[in-house]
């Protein structure tokens, strides 16, 4: 699985981690992974590569962003973080937030 991180606020985020689910094709629970990130420079984009075994694409129904449990940068903490994201997903399985875009998350 391939995760695009770009950094759009104003400082470094030294550390994301996030937990993902990955739902099947019936919508039931695959596997839970937590996702870290290798500091993002503001402005900058990085391309992440996560192994995920014994599992086809094709098989994945959707990925939610379960929760940032890390978030290690000036002035931020998870909360802040998980209230910046903006996900989206190239793949038929869409990417979406457990948090609704009304309290701040973004849409798939």
């Amino acid at each position: 699985m391939n995760l695009v991180f770009t950094n759009r606020m104003q400082g470094p985020i030294d550390l994301l981690t996030v937990e993902t689910v990955l739902f099947d094709r019936d919508d039931r629970v695959e596997r839970f992974l937590l996702l870290r990130s290798r500091d993002l420079p503001p402005g900058k984009i990085r391309v992440h590569q996560f192994d995920v075994s014994g599992l086809e694409c094709a098989g994945i129904g959707r990925v939610l962003l379960n929760d940032v449990t890390e978030c290690q940068g000036e002035g931020l903490d998870p909360a802040a973080c998980l209230a910046e994201l903006d996900l989206s997903s190239r793949a038929d399985a869409p990417f979406v937030s457990s948090v609704s875009p009304a309290q701040g998350a973004a849409d798939n």
